[in-house]
């Protein structure tokens, strides 16, 4: 079938784990178009999406999707989220894209994508004073309940 998500989203994830997915793609309502946690919402944008613009590439930030090469801004976000910058956040997105990471971290194919948002995933929860979930919880948890 052709999607503009990547082929590993469909095969690998559950109608449950693609929803929270996709719910991830809206960036944090009420913050400057540059505050660090659009940042995040470009790289997942960029780690679940295949680029519709053949004339470009995700090295490039597009301002709707960016690279996920690195994880200093990982740190710098949540050393400045736990000097209290977190405050500025609502719950509920931040929620949505720790979801999304928890997915990629263990759904993803590629092991440097997966690596760098099971990073996030698990600076997010020490931030939010959580455990983090298995895979198996995760799986149980996001599992589908339809009959198609």
């Amino acid at each position: 079938m052709n999607s503009v998500v990547q082929e590993w989203v469909s095969e690998k994830c559950s109608w449950k784990q693609q929803t929270v997915l996709l719910a991830s793609f809206r960036g944090c309502d009420g913050l400057p178009k540059q505050d660090p946690s659009k940042l995040f919402t470009k790289k997942m944008r960029a780690t679940l999406l295949k680029n519709a613009d053949a004339t470009s590439t995700f090295i490039v930030d597009t301002g709707f999707t960016l690279t996920t090469e690195h994880k200093e801004p990982i740190d710098d976000f949540f050393i400045d989220c736990s000097r209290g910058s977190m405050d500025a956040y609502p719950v509920h997105w931040f929620l949505h894209l720790l979801q999304a990471a928890e997915i990629v971290a263990y759904k993803c194919p590629i092991e440097s994508v997966a690596e760098y948002w099971r990073y996030f995933y698990l600076c997010g929860i020490k931030a939010m004073h959580v455990n983090p979930e298995t895979e198996q919880q995760m799986d149980a948890r996001l599992a589908d309940n339809r009959d198609c």
